[in-house]
């Protein structure tokens, strides 16, 4: 293993062999204090704490892939146009999939064990509403 004294200053890595993390946690905070590499962090060990913070993590993922398929619907109804294509199309049938799997997210995170805030919930809730009434009346021409 090279020296860190070899190295000439234009290098800005350093290398952390990460297989030393394995032996033990001392000797890998003796490593990254030695080397003033990046941080090693132990998550193997869990506490009963992780499973409040892995529920809150969901209900922000699912909040995030509920905001995806808003854009998405709204695309799909020909309101905005796709980036890629700079164009707005309509496709109603997929626009439909959109609104309802957004119907389904929101009543998951609208159960009474959800973390997410109130305003937060309402707007989703609100702009559900606005994707269904422009779904009628894109159906209706």
């Amino acid at each position: 293993m090279a020296d860190h004294e070899e190295t000439s200053p234009e290098e800005k890595f350093t290398f952390v062999d990460k297989r030393r993390v394995a032996d033990s946690t001392d000797s890998a905070q003796e490593t990254q204090s030695a080397d003033e590499g990046p941080p090693v962090f132990d998550t193997s060990a869990s506490s009963p704490d992780d499973t409040t913070d892995q529920a809150t993590d969901i209900y922000q993922i699912v909040a995030y892939c509920v905001g995806l398929l808003i854009t998405e619907g709204f695309q799909r109804l020909g309101l905005l146009a796709d980036p890629q294509t700079g164009k707005a199309v309509q496709d109603l049938p997929s626009a439909r999939v959109a609104i309802d799997s957004v119907a389904a997210l929101t009543q998951i995170v609208d159960e009474p064990g959800s973390t997410l805030p109130d305003p937060v919930r309402r707007e989703m809730k609100r702009t559900l509403n606005d994707l269904r009434l422009n779904y009628i009346d894109r159906n209706r021409s």
